[in-house]
């Protein structure tokens, strides 16, 4: 290779590199406009027929034999943030419906891995 070859092939490389840099900062801004204009957006309110929480519901039937209660709520210093609630009555070993709970968060986790909302199991003594 000569000496000309070499810097015309450095001079194609430089201006390739500097195309992709023009480039990634561009879309850097796009990213910044894009995260700005949906700053503070939350997907739509959950819904006690969303299908997500149709099979967590099954599954919580399932688990805790017995009524199932299921309600949307909101924190109350964040009405926006709403959350679907389970709640069953059991009685026993504390210990044993803390062991039951974990297992309830394995057993729902694949059927929430998309869903936007966070779902809550409330175990009350009977």
């Amino acid at each position: 290779m000569t000496t000309t070859t070499l810097s015309h092939t450095s001079e194609a490389f430089s201006q390739r590199l500097t195309t992709v840099e023009d480039q990634v900062r561009e879309l850097g801004k796009v990213v910044a406009r894009l995260a700005e204009d949906h700053e503070g957006c939350r997907p739509a309110s959950p819904s006690v027929d969303d299908r997500p929480v149709l099979r967590v519901r099954q599954i919580t039937e399932e688990m805790f034999v017995g009524p199932v209660d299921l309600e949307i709520e909101s924190d109350p210093s964040d009405p926006g943030f709403e959350y679907v609630v389970l709640t069953v009555r059991r009685s026993g070993d504390p210990k044993k419906l803390v062991l039951d709970h974990e297992l309830w968060d394995e057993k729902v986790a694949e059927a929430l891995k998309d869903y936007p909302h966070p779902v809550r199991l409330m175990i009350y003594p009977d």
